[in-house]
C-alpha cells in the first residue's frame, strides 16, 4: 500500500504533463479546400504560433500525401491573406504544390 501511495504523486505529475500538451488553442484544425490551388488552400486554425502552424501543415501533408517529401516552401498570398506554398514530391514521383492559408498564425512567434 505504501508503494501505491508513492505512485500517486508521480501519476498526478504525468497527467499534468499530458494535459499541458493539450492546452486549448494548440490542437490544429483544418478547413478550406484540398490545397491544390491558392483558391482552395487548406485553412490551418487552432494553433498558437508559426512553429505550431508549420508542424500542422506538414502533419496535414503526411496524412493526405503519405510518403511524400518536401522540396521547397515559400510565402505567398491570395485574396489579401498570407499563404504557405509547399512543393512536395509524391511517392509516385510527381511534383505538387500544396497551399495553406496561414492567416490565423502568421507573424505570431512562440516562446
Amino acid at each position: 500500500m505504501k508503494n501505491l501511495l508513492r505512485l500517486r504523486p508521480l501519476a498526478f505529475l504525468l497527467l499534468l504533463a499530458l494535459a499541458a500538451c493539450q492546452l486549448p488553442g494548440t490542437q490544429a484544425t483544418y478547413g478550406g479546400g484540398d490545397g491544390l490551388s491558392p483558391a482552395t488552400a487548406v485553412v490551418v486554425q487552432g494553433v498558437g504560433d508559426e512553429r505550431a502552424g508549420i508542424r500542422a501543415e506538414y502533419a496535414w501533408i503526411a496524412q493526405h500525401f503519405p510518403g511524400s517529401k518536401p522540396k521547397a516552401q515559400h510565402l505567398s498570398s491570395f485574396g489579401g491573406k498570407p499563404q504557405d506554398a509547399i512543393v512536395i514530391v509524391t511517392v509516385a514521383g510527381n511534383e505538387t504544390t500544396v497551399y495553406f492559408d496561414i492567416s490565423a498564425f502568421f507573424g505570431k512567434l512562440g516562446n
